[in-house]
């Protein structure tokens, strides 16, 4: 993904929205050896244009988006047969 924050944001809207529960956003994270956190979707209660908000009320600016993924094998669990 670029880093354009306009696209980071309407990609992370349009996830929210179709995705809620088998969605990931991949952070940088600077206090982890493997520099990269995986946030459930679920935990974002609010995408602003720079920040997204977290449900304990973390605040994480877009430019550290990595990129927005979701859990494919989720879906076949529940037994949904959505195809991209």
């Amino acid at each position: 993904m670029g880093r354009k924050r306009g696209r980071i944001y309407e990609e992370l809207r349009r996830y929210k929205a179709l995705y809620p529960d088998t969605g990931f956003v991949v952070v940088i994270d600077r206090s982890k050896r493997t520099r990269e956190s995986l946030i459930p979707l679920s935990r974002v209660k609010r995408i602003g244009r720079d920040f997204m908000e977290l449900d304990d009320g973390t605040m994480i600016p877009l430019h550290r988006v990595v990129r927005i993924e979701r859990d494919i094998t989720a879906n076949s669990a529940k037994g949904g047969g959505e195809k991209d």
